[in-house]
């Protein structure tokens, strides 16, 4: 795994500047199927692409957003909760509290999608993302500071309504995530 400063640095560049697409993300790839334990479970979709699922995603104007230029599949959620629900799969989170200090939870998804490229959520869009993952190990990085962390393969990363993460480099490297508060 190549974890270099190239990366850290064009990773932070695509954050800062896709920041403002994801309150327009109407025709973001986001129908499809997504991982439920693992990635290679799947819960079927409505299949009508990006749908209004404001009430689903539990915001009105400060919502999460996930931006995906890595090339690989980035799998999100927008209801992500403890507990058993009708319609749910299981996601494992590394990082229950949303931060970068590992906190796991086997938590519960509902309302699962894909994003092959392009963006989904964030402010002002009413739909909020919870959380994100890949089928393959991926870094995730804040961009105020620290080391990538090394993310397991369907280990879900949460993200708060006050953030979003943009994806890039892969495929012939890991998807590295920046995940920046709004």
């Amino acid at each position: 795994m190549r974890i270099g400063h190239r990366i850290v640095a064009r990773s932070a560049a695509i954050a800062l500047a896709a920041g403002a697409a994801f309150a327009v993300a109407p025709s973001a790839q986001a129908a499809g199927s997504a991982p439920a334990a693992g990635p290679a479970q799947a819960a079927e979709r409505d299949g009508k692409g990006g749908g209004d699922v404001s009430v689903l995603g539990g915001c009105s104007w400060l919502c999460g957003g996930v931006g995906n230029q890595s090339g690989d599949t980035m799998y999100f959620t927008l209801n992500l909760q403890k507990g058993a629900g009708e319609d749910t799969i299981e996601c494992s989170v590394w990082n229950w509290q949303g931060g970068m200090i590992p906190d796991h939870e086997d938590a519960h998804c509902s309302d699962n999608h894909t994003l092959k490229s392009g963006s989904y959520g964030g402010w002002g869009s009413g739909k909020d993302v919870d959380a994100f993952t890949f089928k393959e190990p991926y870094l995730v990085k804040h961009l105020a500071g620290g080391l990538p962390k090394v993310v397991g393969e369907g280990e879900w990363t949460k993200i708060s309504n006050l953030s979003h993460a943009v994806c890039g480099d892969g495929p012939s490297s890991p998807p590295l995530c920046v995940v920046n508060a709004w």
